[in-house]
Parts: structure tokens; sequence; C-alpha cells
């Protein structure tokens, strides 16, 4: 019994290991894009494209890779997404070109993408009902540590000249091999083994869209594709976001981006010890309403230390709810035989979410300023929180096949 928690524990240091590369490669392509916009390295290709690269191979890796998942098995898919870690981290880096640059990063967001459904089912499927949402919500503590971390390479390699994104983009591939190293000792899914592996039972990915499940599936994909919409908006260009409010070096603006992301980085861990408590709706109301009030009050502030207050009531409120909800709930919705699939789909969709955040926050804040974007994202937080009032199931405390029926009662509206 001891060697098996041991087995466990590791399995889910693995998995939240990832989930810390994973919010690396996403957000170092802020501080990339702050560097390579004074080299001339992009003047002839879209720093959008290049910013919503990795979000767009997370589009079609979360969905397919998460297939795979429930029918190859969880620790085995989970070892092959973290290969591409390292072998597109290098490439990006070595990029001769923005088109190569461009590609790698797709690339290596196929297999981010994958990482999302894999990690957060294992490590789900690995827990016990009373304790499951902290250890799920690891993922996203580890991601946003990921977050963090990139902001602070981005400061720390800022003075080391115009190549140093370079660094930025390889550094990620030293902690993969370490993954890929430890992969052997991490334990498969014993849900996964005991009604999955050697039988028929791997559902086709269409059943996530049964009469059965299509009410969990749109709760699912709609609430985290409107959380990314506003997450990728403001982290993706949160240099340029922390500079249009009035810190206009880059330094000043990585300092406050940093200062962001260690607020949302202490958020989920306070979200972490209340999710088993007060359980995931609340969590996810008290989010999205605080996002909400965050980006309507930016949208009227003119002092900039003001607005560097409010956008850190916006990342206190995305660690607190979304932020860790988005690992929790998905994997907890669905049954064994397609539960990484339809976390797969949700994860597919809210990169879709992640790119049209990404794509039209410069295009708003060049059109009509960034108070229009801070209104914009504030109608859209409203947006999820009505969501998740209306279609939300409590999932906290059930086992997951107690969630397997429960999970599709209508919940109480309050």
């Amino acid at each position: 019994m001891k060697m098996r928690s041991e087995k466990t524990s590791l399995t889910t240091l693995i998995a939240s290991s990832a989930s810390f590369i994973d919010g690396y490669n996403l957000i170092i392509i802020a501080p990339v894009l702050l560097i390579l916009a004074g080299t001339g390295f992009t003047a002839h290709f879209s720093n959008v494209l290049i910013a919503s690269s990795a979000l767009i191979g997370n589009f079609f890796g979360a969905f397919f890779l998460g297939n795979l998942s429930d029918r190859l098995g969880r620790k085995y898919m989970l070892v092959w997404d973290i290969v591409f870690f390292v072998v597109f981290a290098l490439a990006s880096a070595l990029s001769s070109s923005a088109l190569e640059l461009f590609v790698t990063r797709l690339l290596l967001g196929i297999g981010i993408g994958g990482d999302y459904p894999i990690g957060s089912t294992l490590v789900a499927e690995h827990s016990a009902p009373s304790g499951r949402g902290s250890q799920t919500a690891k993922l996203g503590f580890s991601w946003t540590l990921g977050f963090f971390t990139a902001i602070l390479t981005g400061l720390i390699f800022l003075p080391l000249g115009p190549d140093s994104w370079r660094y930025m983009l390889a550094a990620p591939a030293i902690p993969s091999l370490i993954i890929i190293l430890m992969r052997h000792r991490a334990m498969e899914s014993p849900l996964w083994q005991a009604e999955v592996k050697g039988t028929a039972a791997a559902g086709k990915s269409s059943q996530i869209f049964s009469r059965k499940l299509i009410r969990v599936t749109a709760f699912a994909a709609s609430f985290w594709f409107i959380f990314d919409v506003v997450q990728y908006g403001i982290t993706t260009y949160a240099p340029s976001v922390v500079s249009e409010i009035g810190f206009a070096s880059h330094e000043a603006s990585l300092t406050g981006s940093l200062l962001i992301a260690a607020i949302e980085l202490v958020a989920t861990l306070i979200g972490m010890r209340y999710v088993d408590v007060l359980g995931r709706r609340i969590l996810l109301i008290v989010g999205f309403a605080g996002i909400a009030l965050s980006m309507f009050l930016a949208s009227v502030s003119d002092n900039i230390f003001i607005s560097l207050g409010i956008l850190l009531l916006f990342a206190l409120s995305a660690g607190f709810g979304p932020g860790i909800i988005e690992f929790v709930m998905p994997p907890e919705l669905f049954p064994t035989n397609v539960r990484s699939s339809g976390a797969g789909f949700a994860n597919t969709m809210s990169r879709l979410g992640a790119v049209v955040g990404v794509v039209i926050q410069p295009v708003l804040r060049q059109s009509y300023g960034i108070h229009s974007v801070f209104l914009i994202y504030g109608a859209v937080a409203l947006c999820g929180l009505l969501v998740t009032y209306l279609l939300a199931p409590e999932t906290n405390g059930i086992s997951l096949s107690g969630i397997d029926s429960a999970s599709r009662e209508q919940p109480s509206a309050g």
C-alpha cells in the first residue's frame, strides 16, 4: 500500500511538472515577442500568428491525443506528448526565420494540447473523492508557476541581447528530458486498467455528444472557451498591456507582468485550499464575477497604479477560480472510457477561445484603445458567469463513478 501511494504521488508530480512546462512554453512568447520587436526578425510575418501558433497546435493536439489516451492508456500518451516538448522547444530556439518559429511553435503546441486532458485525467483517476479537487488543482498551480517563471526568465534574460529569446525558448528542454527519464516509475490509471484496458470499452469520441453527455460537454467547453478568451488575451500580451496603462519601458512592463503572475500564483494556492471545501461551482462563480468586475473597473481607470491594482484583482480572480477549475472539472464530468476525450474536446474549444483572445486583442487595442479591450473582456467574463450559474454541476466529494450519473443532474440555481 505504501509503495502504491508513493507511485501515485510520483505520477502526480510528473503530471504537475509537465503542466509547469506547459505554462512556461505558452507564456514565454510574451517576453520573446517583446525582444523580437526590436530585431526585425518578425518584420515580414505577423506577430499575432507567432503569438497564437502554440495555441493553434493545442487546438489540434488536445482532442486527438486525448482520444488516443482513452484507447492506449494515460501513462503511455503522457510520455509521448512530453517528447514534443524536447524536440520542438529546441527546434523553435534554432529557428532561422519567423515562419520556422511559427511552425515549430505550432508543433510544440500539439504536444502541450495533449498534456492537458491526459495529465488531469491521470491525476483525477488516481485521487480519492475527498481530496481529488486539491490534487488535480496542483496542475493549475504548476501551470501558473510556469507562467510566473516564463515572465521571470524574460526579465532575467532581457540584458543578454537580441538573441536572448533563443535561450528562453530552449530552456524547457532540460526539465522535459528529466520527466521522460522518470516516466517508467509513473503508475497507469487504475480506473482505465480496470474498465477499459484489453476490452472493447474504449468509447468513440462521438459519445461525448450523445444525449446523455451533451450537457456537460457544452458546459466544460463553454466555460473554458470563455475563460481563455480573457486569460490569454491578457497574459500573452501582458508586457504590452502593462505598458499601455503607463509602464512604458521593457523592464517596467515585465516587472508589472511578473507581479500579475505572482498574484495569480498565490490565488491558485488559495483555490487549492478551498476547492474541496467550498466546491467547484462557487469557485467558478466567484472567479468569473471577479474577472468581470476587474475588467469593467480597468476600462474606466486612467491612473496607472490603480489600473495595475485592478489587473492584480483580475489575476487573483483568475487563479482562484477558472485557473484551477479548468484542470479539476473537465475530467470529472465524463465516464472513464471517454474521460480523456471529453476533457480533450473541452481543451480544444478553450484553445479556440485562446486564439480568439490573442487575435482580437491587438486589433481592438490599436483601433479603439486598451480601455475598450477591458470593457469587451468584462462582457465576455459575464457570459462565463452566466454559463456557470445555469449549467455547472457540483462534483465535489463524489466518486468518479458516481459523477457519471450525478453530474448529469440539473444544478440548483444559486
